[in-house]
């Protein structure tokens, strides 16, 4: 039976969630910030006798799941998701496999990284954080390095990026060669004990230079400094191999769907 959680319910979803935090990131970030208060978010637990099968934060459109020990009921999860409006399922990859046999869409399969060691030499020559009048260019630059559809309005993405700036929810790292944002890296998400770095990309011409190692050690220097945990998720070859250069090792399969 799959019920919703209400607010007395925190302590024993976080004791679920526990801290291996590479297998519920966002999971426990959103819950962090938002709570159980936020109309856009709602956190669901399966409950089977005296065992919580699974959970579900609810984020909007956007489903993140956890199950420790798998023996959830995926078919009663796919038609929570259905009626929630689920465009997005993310987890641990066992977890996707077995809700996609039980919802239409496409499904992802990638790693979750983490950084278990910082340099305790670090490079920051060139490096900067960014300044509001950065984002037109890191837009352009993600743009080019596709990680927006090829008609995404670059305008409205680098309004979006800076509006996160300015509010505090992200930090980002340049480096600028020759007048031209040469370099970039940021944190997706920031909590208390952990960040999730992402939006590495570097410019084609200036490329085989280092300069995306140099960019992404300065941001986890800083943010291990303050004594937070760093993680990234990556699909696909070239940014497995991307990440693995910075060393951001793979701590867990994961998995997600894009439902139909």
């Amino acid at each position: 039976m799959i019920v919703r959680c209400q607010p007395g319910d925190r302590d024993d979803v976080l004791s679920y969630l526990g801290t291996d935090y590479g297998k519920c990131l966002y999971f426990y970030l959103d819950l962090m910030q938002f709570g159980f208060e936020s109309p856009e978010v709602s956190v669901w637990k399966e409950v089977d006798g005296d065992r919580i099968a699974a959970m579900a934060l609810i984020y909007n459109t956007t489903a993140h799941m956890v199950s420790r020990g798998g023996g959830f009921d995926a078919g009663a999860w796919a038609d929570l998701m259905r009626r929630m409006g689920v465009k997005l399922a993310c987890a641990e990859a066992s977890v996707i496999r077995e809700l996609a046999k039980r919802l239409s869409g496409r499904a992802d399969y990638g790693m979750v990284g983490h950084l278990a060691e910082i340099p305790a030499d670090v490079d920051r020559s060139g490096v900067r954080r960014a300044e509001a009048g950065d984002f037109e260019a890191i837009a352009r630059l993600l743009h080019d390095n596709a990680f927006y559809d090829t008609k995404a309005d670059i305008p409205t993405i680098a309004n979006q990026m800076r509006a996160r700036w300015a509010r505090g929810f992200t930090r980002n790292y340049v480096i600028e060669v020759d007048g031209e944002i040469a370099s970039h890296i940021c944190t997706k998400a920031e909590g208390d004990r952990l960040v999730v770095a992402g939006g590495g990309a570097t410019s084609p011409r200036h490329r085989m230079k280092g300069l995306g190692l140099r960019v992404f050690q300065a941001l986890a220097y800083d943010i291990a400094a303050e004594g937070k945990e760093i993680y990234s998720f990556y699909y696909g070859e070239s940014a497995t191999a991307y990440n693995l250069r910075l060393g951001l090792a793979p701590c867990c399969e994961w998995g997600r769907i894009f439902c139909l």
